[in-house]
């Protein structure tokens, strides 16, 4: 075998090697919203691999404003983060099958700063967020989630913009 054949082969050995051999973990953020439905298929018809660690985010933001009980509207913001949870799992996860995905709530006021911070502390290799996909200026007005993500976090970032069909 000449040696250039002999290159090749070891070529696509290494990289059979390093697409079936390493687990990666896999953070999707999820608000419940249809953006974040959009992502999650989106990463398990496209970009899933075998041996995946799917760890979902949600970020909660606690109320503004003066509440007399703060303990009833943190129980409220708890009862509405396992739920979500309730419906990810149920809904999302299992038509295709996906058993261990583990759960990160975080309770504070920006979700794009949690969400990467999130990532980051668990490590993940990829991070992958739904878009609203909004214009030019109710984006720079309410800001974008996903445009924060892309900017400042040091994961590889997968933005599904609203336009990918579902499947």
């Amino acid at each position: 075998m000449e040696p250039e054949q002999q290159q090749q082969i070891t070529a696509v050995s290494e990289k059979q090697k390093f697409d079936n051999s390493s687990s990666r973990v896999v953070a999707i953020a999820v608000d419940g919203g249809e953006q974040s439905k959009r992502a999650f298929d989106y990463f398990m018809r496209r970009l899933y691999r075998r041996g995946d660690h799917v760890t979902f985010l949600h970020v909660e933001a606690p109320p503004s404003g003066l509440w007399s009980d703060p303990s009833q509207v943190w129980h409220s913001i708890v009862a509405s983060a396992r739920q979500l949870e309730r419906k990810v799992t149920s809904d999302w996860c299992l038509p295709y099958n996906l058993t261990d995905a583990r759960w990160l709530c975080e309770y504070c006021g920006g979700p794009g700063p949690a969400i990467v911070k999130l990532a980051e502390d668990r490590g993940a290799d990829l991070l992958v967020v739904g878009s609203r996909g909004l214009g030019t200026v109710r984006r720079t007005v309410l800001g974008s989630v996903s445009a924060y993500v892309v900017h400042h976090s040091s994961v590889p970032v997968v933005v599904v913009p609203n336009t990918v069909p579902y499947y």
